[in-house]
């Protein structure tokens, strides 16, 4: 025995169709046509409609596109919704999971080394040296100013490879 509807407003056919659905339905023959003769046809017939019948026509396709518009736009926003929800959710987690004391687990053992090695670094780019660095300079200035470096301008055929050498 067949199990009555239970439904108490049941939807017309029309309105449970997706508008493309819909679209399709009313519109496919006329637009739908693939090859090219058939499209002329299609065109032919849409001609011979009265300018009311035409108007209506698009009037309908028009309102079929909107609706199918609305409904990727509240897809869009649902999606993004979801999507920010997640990454709060994720940033929450993570949250969690980091260390409350320094480093508990001892994963950052090996790191102590490389913030040492940061440290001449940092000076560098303060701008701050030393006064040795700054006395050895000056002495490797002086020291320079004894040296002359002899030009051989008639080797303009240097080879610079280290074999040459």
């Amino acid at each position: 025995m067949p199990k009555p509807d239970t439904n108490p407003n049941p939807k017309p056919p029309s309105a449970s169709l997706s508008p493309a659905q819909r679209a399709q339905k009313l519109f496919g023959d006329l637009f739908g046509a693939k090859k090219p003769k058939d499209r002329a046809e299609a065109m032919k017939e849409f001609a011979a409609l009265s300018p009311g019948e035409q108007a209506f026509v698009q009037s309908e396709l028009l309102y079929l596109t909107l609706l199918g518009q609305e409904r990727v736009r509240v897809s869009l926003q649902d999606l993004s919704d979801q999507l920010d929800d997640s990454t709060d959710a994720l940033i929450e987690t993570l949250q969690d999971l980091r260390p409350r004391d320094d480093d508990p687990l001892g994963l950052f053992d090996g790191a102590e080394g490389m913030e040492d090695a940061e440290e001449p670094f940092q000076d560098d780019v303060s701008g701050e040296e030393d006064d040795e660095d700054e006395e050895d300079d000056e002495e490797d200035e002086t020291e320079g100013d004894d040296l002359e470096l002899e030009d051989n301008d008639d080797d303009d055929d240097d080879d610079h490879t280290p074999e040459a050498a």
